[in-house]
């Protein structure tokens, strides 16, 4: 996945093809039109990469020290902190889970009307 990613088999503005033709996720989260890859298998073993895709086109990818490129729109990344932060807080206090369930709606909804402008690379 690194090595794809270093040597630009895989950039900005790839496809969903493009990623599993290189690298198998282990694990996945969906939030609405965004979705984050973590943990890949590969020809080179496990890799504890990340790949965010909004509408099937990657707009980041990390390593577990390198940001290889972000172009995440900023409102995407904001709900999916909310979201985040929400589920880490429901642990903590259960008796707030209608609250944060609302939360968490409210920013999904948003999540599935993104229409992504800012993520798509220069041809």
């Amino acid at each position: 996945m690194k090595l794809a990613l270093d040597q630009g088999i895989l950039r900005q503005g790839s496809s969903i093809e493009e990623l599993l033709a290189v690298a198998t996720p282990r694990s996945r989260q969906e939030f609405g039109r965004c979705v984050i890859y973590y943990n890949f298998d590969s020809d080179l073993g496990k890799d504890r990469a990340s790949v965010w895709m909004v509408d099937g086109k990657m707009t980041a990818a990390y390593s577990s020290n390198w940001q290889f490129f972000d172009s995440t729109p900023p409102e995407i990344k904001t709900s999916i902190s909310r979201i985040g932060r929400g589920r880490i807080r429901v642990g903590y206090f259960p008796h707030e889970i209608q609250e944060l369930r609302e939360i968490e709606e409210a920013e999904m909804a948003k999540l599935k009307g993104q229409v992504m402008k800012d993520a798509v690379p220069p041809k």
